[in-house]
């Protein structure tokens, strides 16, 4: 039976389909030869190497003495018998750090004889204020203490007020520098006096555990403080064994005896465990290497430089 619309039936279009009329037309280009005289193209520029940027020039900074403090600043006293002349400047010892190991190698160094200019740099002027009324001194038994001449500074990014009579100068060229702070500061403390470092100064970093310049930590540094090398300073480390404790701002306690083992971390490479043994490196050679193996009671002993090539293990 049919539907009642009728047979279905199918579009015509798809019973018959109509044969394609369409005639592709031939291409027309006419794509030009290339000539002899059409430059062939160029490579693209490689990449300029990038350069190394230099930190930013460490401040200015300005010594603050007692005089600037003080409202009657003492009266310095006379140096000992064998004291060094302190117009001297490469004989003088400047340490940074008015902690235990700071008080602790000022009042050593002064005290040998013969005894070279020794400042100590401490880390406020609080402290500045309360070492102008007290001699910085260690004590080794209830009973006793040792104490030095002395000179103590802050070492500040801005001129001192008041004080002084002068018009206030800058800090001087630095040739002889301890850094006696704690170990997370010392970086930051050398950092900061950059600019007074003059080439071939010696720098030793003093602390009693681990330090930041210890191979190859020294030649990262110096790669990326100085644009040449001689320029540099010469690095030293040491560790501190000595124990103290503080007992006020310009006094430690001498609880136990230790010694200083400090040795050169600067051309490592180029200085042989047998010369720094005969004392003919440079740097282990300074005025202020000589002035800790001099000093009986720091017990320092000089350590050669290790070189990578010379540890040898043993079966």
């Amino acid at each position: 039976m049919l539907p009642p619309f009728g047979p279905i039936v199918p579009p015509t279009s798809t019973l018959n389909p109509q044969p394609s009329t369409l005639n592709p037309q031939p291409s027309t280009l006419n794509p030009q030869p290339i000539t002899l005289n059409d430059a062939p193209p160029q490579p693209k520029p490689l990449a300029k190497k990038a350069q190394r940027h230099l930190p930013e020039p460490s401040p200015n900074l300005w010594p603050w003495t007692s005089a600037n403090t003080a409202a009657n600043p003492p009266t310095p006293e006379p140096p000992p018998p064998g004291a060094r002349e302190a117009t001297r400047p490469h004989e003088h010892i400047y340490i940074l750090g008015g902690g235990n190991i700071g008080r602790f190698l000022a009042v050593t160094l002064a005290k040998s004889r013969p005894a070279p200019a020794v400042t100590l740099v401490v880390n406020s002027e609080a402290q500045l204020s309360y070492c102008s009324e007290t001699d910085v001194k260690i004590v080794t038994c209830p009973e006793s203490s040792t104490t030095a001449p002395v000179n103590v500074e802050y070492w500040s990014e801005n001129p001192p007020p008041r004080g002084g009579g002068e018009s206030p100068q800058t800090i001087p060229p630095l040739h002889n520098v301890i850094v006696a702070t704690k170990a997370a500061q010392a970086m930051p403390a050398v950092d900061r006096i950059r600019r007074y470092l003059s080439p071939g100064c010696s720098v030793l970093l003093a602390q009693n555990g681990v330090c930041r310049l210890w191979p190859p930590g020294v030649d990262e540094y110096v790669a990326e403080r100085w644009t040449r090398v001689e320029d540099a300073p010469r690095f030293m480390t040491g560790v501190v064994t000595h124990g103290l404790f503080a007992k006020d701002y310009a006094t430690s306690v001498y609880a136990s005896p230790g010694e200083i083992i400090f040795g050169s971390v600067s051309d490592a490479a180029s200085t042989s465990e047998a010369e720094a043994s005969q004392k003919s490196d440079p740097v282990t050679n300074s005025f202020l290497a000589r002035c800790f193996l001099s000093a009986p009671d720091l017990h320092a002993r000089l350590t050669p430089p290790k070189h990578s090539g010379s540890c040898s293990s043993k079966n």
